[in-house]
């Protein structure tokens, strides 16, 4: 289906885009969606309209090849708007840093030696010029790494993880407990997470936290709870257990593993 805030020549397969540090290719377009403000959430403080798009893309070069994900960020006209003249909608113009980014770009930084979230390989910020959508409003590229390994679920659970044998699952659940402790001390952790945010590279034995387009920031300090296996999808609670709630006595008794 095409799209219809992006052209052609900025998201078609084999568009080649330079950012900060390197140039992109153009592999793939993945998803789009659209958060356009409404006019009547003008009576609030309302947020900049903004859509965005994610590709599969490849760094260009003679070296070994690098592959990624590029999300591309853009506002968009208030709802309305769309066909008023430049002028009008250059006055919308705002800037913006996607969370998305400001939680890739403090991971990355956390992170030297043992990576648990995809590493940010490139950013762009800039302006929409006289054409686009909202003349000066922004526009931002940002690329993170592929990481290895199987991920473990989708939206409708993790039946990846499941398939795999007991001690493997021991082993996951363990490095998850580790990972999303240092996750919450750090700052950002994918909101809502569940088996289709895990990535496990059997060979390392290392368990990835994927999908920071929802990032949950995260400022108090951090308590583990069994609860976060079951909420994650990777542990089964009995019907009858309400781990999710502060009363919960944090006994595991008739769980599946």
């Amino acid at each position: 289906m095409p799209s219809r805030w992006f052209a052609r020549s900025e998201i078609e397969p084999g568009t080649i885009i330079q950012l900060k540090r390197h140039q992109w290719v153009i592999l793939q377009t993945l998803n789009e969606h659209e958060f356009q403000t409404l006019p009547e959430d003008l009576r609030g403080s309302p947020e900049s309209s903004v859509t965005c798009t994610l590709l599969r893309c490849e760094r260009v070069g003679p070296d070994h090849p690098v592959q990624g994900y590029m999300r591309i960020y853009k506002q968009i006209p208030i709802a309305g708007t769309e066909a008023e003249p430049v002028s009008t909608r250059a006055q919308q113009a705002g800037s913006c840093c996607p969370l998305e980014l400001e939680a890739l770009r403090v991971l990355t930084r956390k992170q030297k030696q043992l990576p648990i979230t995809p590493r940010l390989l490139d950013t762009k910020e800039d302006k929409q010029d006289d054409t686009g959508f909202v003349p000066g409003g922004f526009i931002t590229w940002l690329v993170w790494e592929v990481v290895p390994g199987i991920r473990l679920g989708n939206p409708c659970g993790a039946a990846a993880f499941w398939a795999l044998d007991i001690s493997e699952r021991d082993a996951i659940r363990e490095a998850f407990r580790e990972g999303i402790m240092k996750l919450y001390r750090w700052g950002y952790y994918p909101l809502h997470g569940n088996g289709r945010n895990l990535v496990w590279d059997a060979e390392t034995s290392t368990l990835y936290f994927v999908g920071f387009f929802l990032a949950g920031k995260f400022n108090t300090r951090p308590v583990w709870s069994p609860g976060k296996w079951a909420a994650w999808g990777l542990a089964r609670a009995p019907d009858n257990c309400h781990y999710y709630l502060p009363t919960w006595d944090r006994s595991t008794e008739g769980w599946e593993w």
